[in-house]
């Protein structure tokens, strides 16, 4: 019974192995699992090639960066935005070093700023920068991404870094964009930094011609900003705004007023010194006329005269001008060391600078002096009630302007303006403007009735670079250009403050008016085309 039971037991599993292992099959087959002899890593490459990896079966031809640039700027140029940045996008990937990647980067820049990403853009112009690397191949490109992302940062309002973008474009010294980021800088300066040198100083560099349509409007506005510049009585800091004289020194503005005394106003530190305090002050307030000399600030008051040392900063008076009685000064020439003194009421009066306690009254035929300059061998004196003379520096003969010019009828002379040798203005109090060519011995004569002018009571005269102002009472300016341009009157849409212009100076490019009731106003003559 035992043994019969392991028979049965051995029986069975012969039977099972039977079924299972088929004849005559090696262990690595069975153990592969496959009925043929093909190894497992066969298999798997024949599997795999079955599938193709890419879209097209047959073998590409290879694309390199520059045939990739090119076809991404040719997109670009048919408005394909998206499928430049794609082919941008592709050459990036695959030729992260090739010599075309900042190229790539500045089109896909110029592609973000068409789909209306400016974020995307300004983050391609920044990627480009950090990666520039000084060549001639690409410096150009270098300099269009500069002004580029300084003027997408403008347009954000990021002035600060938009400016510093703007000023390194220009130490590239490339001349394709640099008037408009000229004026640029002179935008963000003015109305950002409140820096209105600066603003000056790069709105001159602009060109105006060469501006954009877009910028041209902008370069317009800003120019009527920078032309004038206003000082009020408060700015100045004095306690009258009607301006009777005014002198430039250098970078010193000397302003008188009629009834506030006298200030020094620094143009480029803007700042003011009002003399009415103290020892070193200048007692007289009703200033009438100021007169400066190398040593010396010469001031006419109806107090007297005065003088302002530069050595010793410090105010003296001349006695005899003061003293028993107070002489009112209404204008004062300097011609080559020696003053010339006119009053109102006193006639005219001379000396040597250097001794002027021995000044002398001259003996002419008006009491009543309004202006004075030089004219070659003359001294020409416009007075109050007589007209205009003309008086020889050598023998003193005083000559009327009624003898060399019969016609010329006109009695209150108010400023006498000498263009040149031939060509004298003459300003009058009420009869107009006067031009005598001495050449031709003619006048042609200016006048609100001919329409030629708005005003007739001219009040000051200053002579510029560009050409020749004449302040009014009541008209504004009158302005003749250098180029023989027809005459124009400048009023309060030209930018004045005032239309009474009480005096005027020039030290280039400013020009320095008076007024009365509204302080100064100074003019960036150069500013204006």
């Amino acid at each position: 019974m035992k043994y019969l039971f392991i028979f049965v037991i051995i029986a069975s599993f012969y039977t099972v192995s039977c079924r299972t292992v088929p004849e005559n099959k090696p262990a690595s087959v069975i153990l592969s699992g496959s009925g043929d002899r093909t190894s497992i890593s066969e298999k798997t490459n024949r599997v795999k090639q079955s599938f193709p990896t890419g879209p097209n079966k047959e073998k590409q031809p290879a694309v390199n960066s520059m045939e990739l640039l090119q076809k991404a700027k040719d997109e670009f140029k048919a408005g394909k935005y998206a499928k430049c940045l794609s082919l941008t996008r592709k050459l990036r990937i695959e030729y992260p070093d090739s010599r075309e990647i900042l190229q790539a980067l500045f089109l896909s820049g110029r592609a973000e700023l068409k789909l209306k990403e400016p974020y995307r853009a300004r983050y391609f112009f920044k990627k480009i920068l950090s990666r520039y690397k000084e060549n001639d191949y690409f410096d150009a490109v270098y300099f269009k991404t500069l002004v580029m992302l300084a003027d997408l940062l403008y347009g954000e309002r990021l002035f600060d870094e938009s400016l510093n973008y703007y000023l390194k474009a220009l130490e590239e010294k490339n001349n394709n964009d640099i008037s408009n980021i000229y004026l640029r800088i002179a935008d963000i300066n003015y109305y950002q930094k409140n820096n209105l040198h600066l603003a000056r100083y790069y709105f001159l560099k602009t060109g105006a011609a060469t501006l954009t349509a877009e910028n041209r409007a902008v370069y317009e506005r800003l120019k009527k900003n920078l032309e004038w510049e206003y000082l009020s009585s408060e700015i100045i800091g004095i306690d009258d705004g009607n301006v009777s004289a005014v002198a430039a020194d250098g970078d010193d503005l000397w302003i008188g007023t009629w009834n506030g005394g006298i200030a020094r106003y620094n143009v480029s530190m803007e700042r003011s010194r009002v003399f009415k305090e103290g020892e070193k002050s200048l007692v007289p307030k009703t200033i009438r006329t100021i007169e400066v000399t190398k040593k010396r600030v010469w001031v006419g008051s109806y107090n007297g005269l005065s003088y302002y040392s530069k050595a010793s900063s410090g105010w003296h008076g001349i006695d005899k001008f003061s003293k028993p009685k107070s002489v009112k000064i209404e204008t004062i020439k300097n011609i080559n060391g020696i003053l010339y003194i006119g009053t109102l009421g006193e006639g005219l009066w001379f000396g040597h600078e250097s001794g002027y306690r021995d000044f002398k009254k001259m003996d002419f035929p008006s009491q009543f002096i309004n202006c004075m300059d030089n004219y070659g061998n003359y001294l020409l004196v416009g007075t109050m009630d007589m007209g205009l003379f003309f008086i020889d520096l050598k023998t003193k003969k005083v000559t009327s302007f009624l003898k060399i010019f019969p016609g010329f009828t006109a009695l209150n002379i108010t400023t006498i303006l000498i263009e040149d040798d031939n060509n004298l203005w003459i300003g009058t109090y009420g009869k107009g403007l006067y031009h005598w060519k001495k050449n031709l011995n003619r006048i042609e004569r200016y006048t609100s009735e001919n329409g030629s002018i708005r005003d007739d009571w001219i009040l000051s005269s200053v002579k510029t670079k560009k050409g020749l102002y004449f302040g009014t009472f009541g008209g504004g300016l009158i302005f003749f250009g250098r180029n023989k341009t027809p005459v124009k009157n400048l009023g309060l849409k030209d930018g004045l403050n005032s239309l009474d212009i009480s005096a005027a100076a020039y030290e280039q490019p400013l020009v320095i008016f008076g007024t009365l009731g509204m302080g100064i106003m100074i003019f960036y003559e150069d500013i204006r085309e």
